[in-house]
């Protein structure tokens, strides 16, 4: 099971944030990880991810869930200690083991992308009319 509360900030529209849906995803993602530990016959364990977002956390979480179908994956960013704790205590009270997983951001990908952003940012005030001879950018 993979939890993710961006997960219920999804509409038709794309994903829409502000304050109170925030909350509200949190809420919801808090109950969605009770119900799934309730559900699932006998979770292995409860993975916390910690990571900014683009960290892979929830490529990891896809690829974990392929050897270790009974998992319970949390993915969220996860920084504040307060938001570990709640989904610590959850888990205690079904004496589920809690593993944290801490994914690192590549700082050469970032990089890479400031990089882009600001050649970007460049090339767009240039007057118009003018050319480059060569311009492109690589994602």
């Amino acid at each position: 099971m993979h939890i993710n509360p961006d997960h219920f900030l999804q509409t038709e529209n794309g994903r829409i944030i502000n304050a109170e849906l925030n909350r509200l995803a949190w809420q919801r993602a808090h109950l969605a990880l009770s119900e799934a530990l309730l559900a699932t016959p006998k979770p292995s364990r409860l993975y916390l991810l910690i990571g900014a977002q683009g960290a892979g956390k929830s490529t990891w979480a896809k690829s974990m869930l392929l050897i270790e179908p009974s998992a319970v994956i949390f993915d969220a960013i996860l920084v504040q200690r307060c938001e570990r704790e709640s989904l610590i205590q959850i888990a205690k009270k079904h004496e589920l083991d809690v593993v944290a997983i801490f994914l690192l951001l590549r700082w050469k990908t970032v990089w890479h992308v400031i990089n882009c952003a600001l050649m970007m940012r460049w090339f767009l005030k240039r007057p118009l009319g003018t050319s480059l001879k060569h311009f492109s950018l690589h994602a």
